[in-house]
């Protein structure tokens, strides 16, 4: 099982870091997640794991962000499944690649006769292209759109209708097997980190408690958690005691306004606790109501799109 596998029209992409934590959060649960999030080292029993699923893709994007080092034995096995993919003619992209990892992959495919290609990019480590002949590899640029579409897709693809709108139904998706949904909690996760709204230093987190607003939420609430070593309390909780030295984020699998949450925020207020965000997989922005600062995978903006249609029929008369 991989979590992090997802395909486009014959484009597919893995993640080694991503399928790393989720091994060790899926084995160990909360106790090893954060250190699965902080670790730069890949470990070969990943790496066997990787190696041993099939990624049936015409074009596979290999994202190494995060990984600095790997155990011994696993750029070995990384060039052995490169190879082995390259022998049926599919194009391997490895993205966010470091310098020491790069150099030692290049010169492997090199002395095996397998053509490739590395470039330094402007805000990442190296790019590796390992390309079958008569093919001509998609530029940086290219496969940024490429890697963003696969993610957008494979997102909105399990989102649906809904009594109140749209929604992701995590729990039926889950039991279905739809595991790239560990890998968006994953996602999630690390971008709370990066945008502040989830200290990156573990023992400054004592304050920070997410709060799951419906059912959906409380399944993300479980994962989100585990992985950032936080507290969490659902919307029962919050009403029985929500702490007054707690800061609190709101995460709902969908926001729509961002008065929706107010009633949650009513509770948190209630106990003289601060709400300092929201978390979501999908925003739909339509611009009604106060926004806050909310971290979303996924953004769809509406106003933009209201906007454009009011002005335009103001300008024929028509208000």
């Amino acid at each position: 099982m991989l979590y992090s596998w997802m395909s486009l029209d014959n484009n597919g992409f893995i993640s080694l870091h991503a399928e790393q934590t989720l091994q060790i959060f899926g084995e160990a649960g909360q106790k090893a997640a954060e250190k699965g999030l902080a670790s730069e080292i890949l470990d070969l029993k990943t790496m066997k794991r990787i190696a041993g699923e099939e990624m049936a893709a015409d074009r596979l994007f290999i994202e190494c962000t995060h990984i600095c080092e790997m155990e011994e034995g696993v750029p070995e096995l990384l060039f052995d499944s490169i190879a082995a993919l390259h022998c049926t003619g599919t194009e391997v992209y490895l993205t966010d690649v470091c310098e020491e990892t790069g150099q030692i992959l290049a010169k492997r495919l090199e002395k095996a006769g397998v053509v490739c290609s590395s470039k330094r990019a402007e805000k990442e480590g190296w790019r590796i292209s390992v390309v079958p002949e008569g093919k001509a590899a998609v530029t940086m640029e290219q496969a940024d759109a490429l890697i963003r579409e696969i993610h957008k897709d494979n997102l909105l693809i399990l989102v649906e209708d809904g009594a109140k709108g749209k929604q992701l139904n995590i729990r039926r998706l889950l039991q279905d097997g739809e595991y790239c949904l560990y890998y968006f909690f994953y996602l999630l996760a690390m971008k709370l980190v990066r945008e502040g709204l989830i200290p990156e230093q573990e023992k400054a987190r004592e304050r920070i408690c997410l709060a799951a607003d419906g059912e959906q939420a409380a399944y993300m609430v479980k994962y989100l958690a585990g992985l950032l070593h936080v507290k969490a309390a659902g919307r029962e909780l919050l009403k029985e005691k929500a702490e007054k030295r707690q800061d609190y984020i709101i995460v709902r699998d969908v926001v729509h306004m961002a008065c929706e949450m107010d009633g949650v925020r009513a509770l948190i207020s209630r106990a003289g606790a601060r709400a300092v965000g929201a978390a979501c997989l999908l925003d739909i922005h339509t611009g009604i109501g106060a926004r806050g600062k909310i971290v979303s995978l996924y953004t769809i903006n509406l106003e933009k799109g209201i906007r454009r249609r009011l002005n335009f029929y103001s300008q024929k008369g028509d208000f």
